[in-house]
């Protein structure tokens, strides 16, 4: 400060450094505020190069209170005034980021994580920061793992508090409605019927299998129940651990894209895509089944739609009250001119035809017809039988024998350019799954089956696909988590592994064994755990981490991909790890299986 020739600017710059303000100098000096910001400016220009200046940069990016810096560097007042005095306007990143910030020395980071940690509090060896919604978290990952209620999770809270010594806290004060409405929105919560709901870590999961088995785009103006896709794919809901419709619903609600206004979900469990017709849906059915009796109808209409029956026979039917006589709806359904019929049946070849594809078909050969002259009579005139939303020659039974036929005739069959016309379909999904659970096809690639009569021809019965998940069993310990890839890796071996197929044809196996085996597809591959139980990922690490004590996240990556063949960006694995009970430490990059560990380390 000696070299500031001008005692009035040395005044001030003294004063500002004690924390004096702009107004308070301003009006001791009778000068306007402006002027000592000049006066200010003029005098810190022609400062030297100052040992204060080594916190600069971390100041100037990180939101640093008063009190975090003094926690943090053990500094004077004089040098946090200096620092603010010299910030430039602009805003700076929470200070928790500061510790993943390599171009600040590992030494000021570890300094600056007292400061971080200031509001933590240890929960079981697990750091969790001391406010509601991380007290929450910590709860709704460590005491919802099965359904609950917000009274039974508010008990939860409270005695968390009590054990803390923090319930005498306002701040930490829980409103049951307002953390309802958290809830709501929290991407690790799935909601379900009663208002009740379980821990559930979406981000930890890839979807796109899913959505695109799922396929919702598929149900162009249409207004369906979420039950009706929870029927129809009961292998997906059990990889995915969804419970109910309602679950689904709350999922699919959290996971579609913010901007497509094309699908919305409604009151669960309904979801309507497009611009649907209600009374339009229950007259198709009509046409499709007349005549026909009204709870059967209704019992129709939940298979096709998924909406419960009792509702659809109270609250559906009001649209067709004219064509109810005797206990019977009925109607009479117009037939095409001969003209029209005799090209329909030349054009009409294939065995399947979505309805679109026959609307449009109808509408090209004659312009200007009503797409609705093609109603179920009609098109069984033609020699197709009618379902919700297409048609199987009447050279079937049934559409289940059609689509066991198309998918168990030959000795390979490849879905992957047409996967998107049958999926969502509740017969074709019911027959594949039949098939691959009776080991009569089995998917030696995603989407693509070979038959078991294909397998049979190169020495290869039902037997060995079963002795091949038994033998995994007998591997491998209960509970824990493998590949088909960390399996070799072990020394693993069975005689099918001369096939030379894929890994996905073996994982193919073990997935349909669930009473042994369950599974999560995770970075590229499937993640199995013996003896059921749900695959999380943040569980995963955590037994990986336990082995070792410590793991550099570059290290774990690398575990991930070359012992078991899961590849997961570094981002995602971080995050998981800060969700679970281990702890990462930014500063190094490194999971350690609790905080009492890292503890040890640093000394």
């Amino acid at each position: 400060m000696e070299r500031v020739s001008d005692p009035r600017h040395r005044d001030i710059l003294l004063s500002r450094l004690r924390g004096e303000t702009l107004e308070e100098i301003g009006q001791r000096l009778g000068l306007s505020r402006e002027r000592i910001r000049q006066l200010t400016i003029k005098a810190l220009d022609r400062r030297p190069r100052l040992q204060e200046d080594r916190y600069q940069y971390l100041y100037n990016h990180y939101d640093f209170s008063q009190e975090d810096f003094r926690i943090a560097f053990s500094e004077p007042e004089e040098t946090y005034y200096y620092l603010e005095m010299i910030r430039p306007k602009g805003d700076r990143k929470p200070l928790q980021e500061l510790l993943a910030d390599e171009s600040v020395p590992v030494s000021l980071r570890r300094k600056a994580e007292r400061a971080v940690y200031k509001h933590y509090v240890t929960i079981e060896g697990t750091r969790v920061l001391k406010s509601r919604p991380a007290l929450a978290e910590y709860l709704i990952r460590t005491r919802c793992q099965e359904p609950s209620s917000l009274e039974e999770f508010l008990q939860h809270y409270q005695n968390l508090l009590e054990a803390l010594g923090l319930d005498g806290e306002p701040k930490l004060v829980i409103e049951l409605r307002t953390y309802e409405n958290k809830f709501n929105a929290s991407s690790n919560v799935l909601w379900s019927q009663w208002r009740r709901f379980r821990y559930y870590p979406i981000t930890e999961q890839d979807f796109t299998p899913l959505l695109e088995a799922l396929n919702l785009e598929q149900y162009e103006d249409m207004e369906i129940s979420s039950l009706k896709l929870f029927r129809d794919y009961p292998e997906l809901m059990r990889e995915y651990d969804i419970r109910d419709e309602y679950e689904l619903h709350n999922l699919l609600k959290k996971i579609w894209p913010q901007d497509d206004g094309h699908v919305h979900f409604k009151r669960m469990p309904t979801i309507e895509i497009g611009a649907p017709d209600r009374d339009r849906q229950v007259m198709d059915l009509l046409l499709q089944y007349a005549p026909i009796a009204n709870t059967e109808l209704a019992q129709r209409y939940e298979e096709a739609y998924g909406a419960k029956s009792a509702t659809v026979l109270g609250s559906y039917f009001s649209c067709i009250e004219s064509y109810f006589h005797g206990g019977l709806y009925q109607i009479d359904q117009p037939s095409l001119p001969e003209e029209r019929r005799n090209r329909m049946a030349e054009l009409l070849t294939a065995d399947f035809y979505r309805t679109e594809e026959l609307r449009r078909l109808y509408q090209r050969e004659f312009p200007g017809a009503d797409p609705k002259d093609l109603n179920p009579f009609v098109l069984k005139d033609l020699g197709f039988r009618t379902y919700t939303d297409y048609a199987v020659s009447t050279r079937y039974p049934n559409a289940a024998d059609y689509f066991r036929h198309f998918l168990a005739d030959r000795d390979v069959v490849d879905m992957t350019q047409q996967n998107r016309r049958y999926a969502g379909l509740s017969s074709y999904s019911s027959e594949l799954n039949d098939l691959k659970s009776q080991r009569e096809i089995v998917e030696f690639l995603p989407l693509q089956y070979i038959s078991l009569r294909r397998l049979q021809s190169i020495g290869v019965d039902a037997g060995a696909l079963t002795d091949y998940c038994a033998a995994v069993h007998a591997f491998t310990r209960s509970g824990r988590y493998f590949t088909v890839a960390s399996l070799r890796g072990e020394g693993f071996a069975h005689p099918l592994d001369d096939l030379g197929f894929d890994d996905w044809f073996y994982g193919s196996l073990l997935a349909e064994d669930p009473e042994r085996f369950s599974y999560c597809r995770m970075g590229g591959t499937r993640l199995f755990r013996r003896d059921g139980g749900r695959v999380l990922l943040a569980d995963f690490l955590c037994r990986l981490v336990e082995a070792k004590g410590r793991m550099e996240i570059y290290d774990l990556q690398e575990t991930l991909e070359q012992r078991y063949g899961i590849a997961i960006p570094v981002h995602k694995l971080t995050a998981a790890a800060q969700a679970s009970e281990l702890y990462y430490d930014a500063i190094m990059k490194t999971v350690y299986v609790d905080y009492d560990t890292y503890l040890e380390e640093i000394g």
